[in-house]
């Protein structure tokens, strides 16, 4: 008997220990979402998601920074994202007085 309750005990212990290490994977959750932008009800088209992980809300950010009237790039070289919301100063090097 003795040795059942040891054998138990180990088999517990040893399924115990396999829950905590599968706790590192992460679970990510698609959930609709409504935006206000600058006063403005916007809706998200269907090309985008909104993730909550870990209770965080991860949104698209070409998504805000359009509706943001911003500018946005991306350099997959060095796999950058830029984003540039001022005025954006546009010239042409052959008519120095256009811009």
């Amino acid at each position: 008997m003795k040795k059942f309750i040891l054998g138990l005990s180990l088999g517990l212990a040893i399924a115990c220990s396999t829950v905590v290490f599968a706790s590192d994977s992460i679970q990510a959750l698609l959930f609709p979402a409504s935006f206000e932008i600058n006063g403005s009800n916007i809706g998200l088209n269907n090309d985008y998601k909104v993730l909550n992980v870990d209770g965080h809300a991860y949104v698209p950010i070409r998504f805000i920074a359009e509706n943001l009237g911003a500018t946005i790039d991306y350099d997959a070289e060095s796999q950058k994202i830029f984003v540039k919301n001022k005025i954006l100063e546009i010239t042409d090097p052959d008519y120095k007085d256009i811009s």
